[in-house]
């Protein structure tokens, strides 16, 4: 098989794919449920700062509480930052 004409379909291959993204990008859907979601992440983490201010050694600031939900709503989850009470949990 030609090296040359494997190179020219990835290099296609690429150019479709980045055309593709950038139009899944640009779509309203995509950036009404992007902001939704992280509208969503920021909502519960003031709660669970709410909650846990006081009472979470490991949580000092607003961007502790933020860090955990990030975390928490990407499955990473390091466990840095844990809910200690009933409602956070």
């Amino acid at each position: 098989v030609d090296k040359k004409a494997q190179h020219k379909h990835i290099l296609i291959s690429l150019k479709v794919f980045a055309s593709e993204m950038l139009s899944l990008i640009k779509s309203p859907v995509f950036i009404v449920l992007t902001l939704l979601g992280n509208f969503i992440i920021v909502i519960m983490s003031a709660i669970f700062y709410t909650l846990e201010i006081n009472i979470n050694p490991n949580l000092h600031h607003f961007l502790d509480a933020l860090w955990w939900g990030f975390s928490t709503a990407t499955t990473t989850g390091y466990g840095d930052i844990i809910p200690h009470t009933h409602a956070g949990k």
